[in-house]
């Protein structure tokens, strides 16, 4: 099929044009059984007219996911409760979107790119008649201009990176549809001459028209930008188009038309106009009808057609280019330049703005002189400011080697960004002017297509206990932080990471020395924040600030942490991400903070189980397990194989969960397993099985399991930290205060533990999570490490509330979590869906999420995460979104 582009110009009269669209075209509906199902959609000015017309076309074909971007955020509300209520499984939200406002725009964009993890389609709407020549006081542009052109072409651009960034992997591409009007084939132009030409539009003197002739010129404008844009834009990432839908009835386009010319336009709507269900019908099949054929064109009538004749002509085509430098001239505050090469002495840099879109147009494959400048959220690629700044890098090292956006860490999860620098890191340093959060460098995802390595692309956030070649790890202690320096080298599962290709982004937040530590007994270090639920919701503890990460920000993938007593489970569980503590042994700590060489292990948080499943098999290579000398067990045996378990362990006496809501949640999940794996479901209580197997009480369990907890970090952090400040004592969180005072090394008591622990868990493996000649794992253990479906808070008091819990910490009878840790089984943390709890803060239901933990015999980590993927493929997990829901 021919595009716009490249059909002969239309000889057709705009009266005759008119009469076919209004009288003679036939609407062209979605083939049935067409469904949109699992697809997210934002329109613009979705709350009356056209928009909500398309809004109830997009949800009949089972849209699950409607964003209306509205000026009015009651009307958008109202217009959404009358959508809800006809179609009450979709997901229907609103958000401010006022397109009189460049800052408005930005924000808008901002917002959805850090809460949504999918988005397919974005119709653009939104649209204006002024009858009077009207300016926007905050631009100084004329409104009908400042609306239908500037601000939609800028929301447009903004789009794009992200529309490309979250569309479904592997899936369609998205769609970018623009609404506009067979009136841009009557326009007139007449200040097409003008140069410069857009400030003609704001002059009256010069742009002496208003009401249609103003519409007509500021959609032909769009047509004419577009007719550039395209060309940096990939059809196999998102499909552009324009769509007409033609005069309809009944809509609000013309709501400031006065006297005799609102009766007018009333009376000729009524006589000749479509319907708005045919009218949002031209929108449906600009979206889901047509193809990559469609990318760049203008349909009108359900078809493709030609642009207007002046567009084709030499006299088309300079204004086109002479418009198009004019527009990224004015959009430049929001970064939307494509690359600039900049000249210092014989060599030539290149400059990329901030704008994803301008990262999104980069070929980093046929770019010749790429230049590494970290740009934060404002226009700073210009003039003297690059010229300095580019001079100061080149005087200092060689950063020149990739280009980064600044993300800030606004939920305080990073203690600072980093980036790589001549072998080694540096911390960026630079800070949100308002509030002080981190700013984190982030490369662009393009850099996968020319690096090397499986994890190229993939950005990574690393628990600040964690060693990196050139930075102080400062284990949550200002005290630790003062006497310690620099790393000389990085912890070999870090560099195991980034030889992969992995993109470390900077370090995040740990409780002081990796304790289990509440929120608020956290002194030297600000708590990070939960993006679940209503943003109170408690991280846990020791790897807070990874897991919730990985829940809070969409431009980051995995996040490292490690788990002694529940660190990497806990997180998990409360920020409703995939977390595993893994086999004691597959991986070796060397150039980690220790709590325990016997139970230190290391685990990553992901939100996608495929891309979970993934990293953890190249990330645990068998050349990095521990020293078993370490931990006293033997050494590791890890088949990869779909060995799977066949039953699991339903421990009576952890379960059910709290929450009645959640234990539905669970048994559904269980329903699902056995249907399509057929695991069946053993009740046991567990205490009575660990005391049966061992022939030990579990409070001798729980004794030995502490001092094997307590004794590495006593010997290795304790001592010289409190050698250093001596005869001073250094300034600890609370839960060193008392325990670091006064204490012995008890070498002899540690050794006898370990043994013991060894005896005990070899008797586990046998008797209770044994193998089998069909199953690495016989069974798999379930249990909660959460609260049971009930919110526990960031702030004390809000845990004393009706309905809220404190979970159980390590090493507490209660807490189940302490058998992985003390027999060395694998033990993840999986999101299997949320419930609803009241929250006291919005005064609000609020949704958190509910997760499980599946426990395995030890060394079957790789046979767990193939059934993780199974259950993945067979739609039984899923992927997880950022922001305040686990699930969309």
């Amino acid at each position: 099929m021919v595009g716009s582009k490249d059909l002969p110009p239309s000889t057709l009269s705009f009266g005759r044009v008119f009469y076919n669209n209004q009288f003679c075209a036939k609407p062209q509906w979605p083939a049935l059984g067409t469904s949109l199902s699992g697809k997210t959609a934002i329109i613009t000015g979705g709350n009356t007219g056209l928009g909500f017309e398309a809004a109830l076309q997009l949800l009949d074909l089972e849209l699950s996911h409607l964003i209306l971007a509205v000026r009015s955020l009651q009307r958008g509300e109202e217009a959404a409760a009358k959508l809800r209520r006809q179609y009450p499984t979709a997901t229907i939200s609103v958000q401010l979107l006022d397109m009189t406002s460049y800052e408005s725009v930005q924000d808008f964009v901002r917002r959805i790119d850090s809460e949504l993890d999918r988005i397919d389609i974005a119709l653009l709407n939104a649209g204006v008649i002024r009858m009077d020549f009207t300016k926007v006081p905050g631009t100084g542009h004329e409104e009908t201009i400042q609306v239908n052109y500037l601000s939609t072409m800028l929301l447009a651009i903004l789009l794009l990176p992200v529309l490309k960034a979250k569309r479904q992997k592997n899936g369609d591409p998205a769609r970018l549809t623009i609404v506009s009007a067979a009136l841009t084939l009557a326009a007139t132009f007449p200040n097409r001459d003008a140069d410069p030409l857009l400030p003609s539009f704001d002059d009256p003197k010069v742009f002496a028209i208003h009401g249609r002739e103003a519409y007509n010129t500021s959609k032909l404008l769009a047509h004419m930008f577009l007719w550039k844009l395209v060309d940096y834009v990939s059809a196999d990432d998102v499909i552009v188009n324009l769509a007409d839908p033609a005069w309809c009835k009944g809509t609000n386009l013309a709501r400031d038309a006065q006297g005799i010319m609102k009766l007018g336009v009333a009376v000729f709507g009524a006589t000749t106009g479509r319907t708005p269900r045919v009218g949002g019908s031209c929108f449906i099949d600009a979206i889901v009808n047509k193809g990559k054929e469609s990318h760049g064109c203008f349909l009108m009538s359900w078809k493709i057609h030609p642009f207007a004749a002046f567009l084709y002509t030499p006299e088309g085509s300079a204004v086109i280019d002479r418009l198009w430098e004019e527009t990224l001239n004015e959009l430049d505050f929001g970064g939307v330049r494509l690359d600039q090469v900049f000249q210092l002495g014989n060599k030539s840099y290149l400059a990329t703005p901030v704008s994803p879109f301008a990262l999104a147009a980069a070929n980093p494959e046929t770019t010749t002189a790429p230049a590494t400048h970290i740009v934060g959220n404002t226009p700073i690629i210009t003039g003297q400011y690059l010229q300095e700044t580019i001079a100061r890098y080149l005087a200092e090292d060689d950063v020149f080697s990739k280009v980064f956006r600044l993300y800030t860490d606004t939920y305080s999860d990073f203690v600072h960004g980093i980036y790589e620098s001549n072998g080694s890191y540096k911390v960026l340093g630079l800070t949100d002017a308002d509030w002080g959060y981190p700013l984190i460098p982030v490369p662009s995802r393009l850099y996968s297509g020319a690096g090397s390595g499986p994890l190229a692309g993939k950005r990574i956030g690393v628990k600040d206990i964690y060693d990196m070649k050139g930075l102080r790890s400062t284990l949550g202690s200002k005290a630790w932080t003062q006497m310690t320096t620099e790393a000389n080298t990085t912890a070999p599962s870090i560099q195991r990471i980034i030889d992969l290709g992995g993109t470390v982004v900077g370090k995040q937040k740990t409780s002081q020395f990796a304790s289990a530590a509440h929120a608020w007994e956290w002194t030297d270090v600000y708590y990070p924040q939960n993006p679940r639920g209503d943003g109170y919701l408690s991280c846990s503890a020791s790897s807070a600030g990874g897991g919730c990460s990985i829940a809070a920000y969409q431009w980051l993938d995995f996040a490292i942490g490690s788990d002694t007593g529940q660190s990497m489970r806990q997180p998990a569980a409360f920020s409703g991400t995939y977390g595993n503590r893994p086999s004691q042994g597959l991986m070796v700590l060397d150039g980690v903070m220790p709590i325990s060489y016997g139970a230190d292990t290391g685990g990553v948080f992901a939100r996608d189980p495929q891309d979970w499943v993934r990293f953890a098999k190249l990330w645990y290579d068998p050349s990095l397990h521990q020293d078993s000398s370490l931990n006293g067990l033997p050494e590791l045996e890890v088949p990869d194989s779909r060995a799977f378990p066949k039953r699991i362990l339903y421990p009576t006496d952890h379960l059910p969960l709290q929450n009645p809501a959640a234990e539905e949640v669970l048994w559904s999940f269980l329903a699902q397993v056995n249907k399509v794996m057929n695991l069946t479901v053993s009740k046991v209580n567990i205490t009575e099985t660990v005391e049966a197997v061992t022939g030990r009480d579990l409070d001798e369990i729980l004794a030995d399991l502490g001092t094997i907890w307590t004794y590495t970090q006593l010997k290795v952090v304790a001592t010289p930290l409190i050698a250093y400040y001596s005869p001073d004592f250094p300034s600890l969180d609370r839960p060193f205060r008392t325990s670091w005072r006064n204490f012995t090394l008890d070498v002899k008591g540690h050794t006898e533990a370990l043994d013991r622990r060894r005896q005990d868990s070899d008797a586990w493996h046998r008797e209770v999570l044994f193998n089998t000649t069909e199953s690495c794992s016989e069974s798999i253990m379930i249990y909660d490490i959460g609260t049971g479906g009930l919110p526990s808070f960031r702030e004390a008091e809000l845990n004393e509330s009706p309905g809220a819990a404190l979970p159980d910490g390590p090493g507490a009878r209660g807490a189940a979590s302490s058998l992985a840790s003390y027999f060395g089984s694998v033990d993840f943390t999986i999101p299997i869906g949320q419930a609803p709890y009241y929250s006291n803060i919005t005064h609000r239901e609020e949704m958190m999420p509910v997760t499980i933990n599946m426990v395995a015999r030890r060394g079957c980590d790789f046979v767990l995460f193939n059934l993780i993927e199974e259950l993945t493929t067979l739609g039984v997990l899923g992927l997880v979104t950022t922001g305040s829901r686990t699930f969309v």
